[in-house]
């Protein structure tokens, strides 16, 4: 029987994070022979609001009001209350946002999912309401002169709410161009909505420690993945949907989220490269 420790961080989106632990709980449900589904709800909102788990039957679901560390830095303080133990001792080790729901076959999926050294396990995605393909992220990894030109778009937030609607419109084209030769397949990062890692990821860099509020989470990940001598594998087979895109980061306005990225970017260029 695998372990499965789940970490969701919502920020003011109660909506959604009743739909997603509503989906987790399904796909929980369906896949009780192979695992079991442990869930900590990290809340950062700015008007706590209580959340009912009652109904939530296949999953041992535990409520953490949090105090607002972005989104890495709020597991991080959740994970150094128990010396990390818990997360070393799961089979996979999730983090995510609550703007995305499982499928039922979910989890089933996610225990069967095989490669050779593999250490971060990415699903596939799908945006409904956008009508993308949000996985794989990237196939390769970011040059340093690619790295630099988006440090500088970050840094000028008009410039950056042209590209972001540029790339938008580009990576729809390409992706739903694409979507129907979806294979499993090596590749450098996947979307951070959703992190799955595997007992050998986390054996090699927990307790692991990103400085950045928000953003770049990705780059950091595939990065450590790479260091550990590991491989981060796109599975298709794992589906799972975005319903409702950045629902807690558009909060936050484009300019706030510029600079968040800009951060992120100056600290994966000073870190790694």
């Amino acid at each position: 029987m695998k372990k499965i420790l789940l970490i969701c961080v919502n920020y003011n989106s109660y909506d959604a994070l009743r739909s997603f632990l509503e989906s987790v709980n399904r796909a929980a449900a369906k896949a009780q022979s192979e695992c079991t589904v442990k869930v900590w709800i990290a809340d950062n909102s700015s008007g706590k609001q209580p959340v009912s788990t009652a109904s939530l039957a296949a999953i041992d679901c535990t409520y953490y009001p949090c105090e607002n560390n972005g989104y890495i830095g709020t597991v991080e303080a959740l994970m150094q209350n128990n010396n990390w133990t818990e997360a070393k001792a799961a089979d996979f080790f999730i983090v995510s946002n609550v703007d995305i729901c499982f499928s039922e076959d979910t989890f089933l999926q996610i225990c069967a999912a095989d490669a050779p050294q593999m250490g971060w396990i990415v699903p596939r995605i799908y945006s409904k309401c956008r009508d993308t393909e949000e996985n794989p992220q990237a196939l390769y990894r970011y040059s340093k002169q690619k790295l630099k030109l988006l440090h500088f778009i970050y840094k000028h937030p008009y410039i950056y709410g042209l590209y972001k609607q540029t790339v938008h419109f580009l990576l729809q084209k390409r992706r739903n161009s694409t979507s129907h030769t979806l294979h499993q397949q090596e590749i450098y990062a996947g979307n951070g909505s959703i992190f799955i890692f595997t007992k050998a990821f986390m054996e090699k860099n927990a307790p692991f420690h990103y400085p950045c509020f928000l953003y770049g989470e990705e780059l950091f990940f595939a990065e450590l993945v790479r260091a550990s001598h590991l491989k981060t594998v796109f599975f298709p087979d794992i589906y799972i949907e975005n319903k409702t895109p950045n629902v807690s980061t558009k909060l936050l306005g484009y300019k706030n989220r510029s600079l968040y990225s800009a951060k992120a970017i100056e600290y994966i260029l000073h870190t790694f490269y």
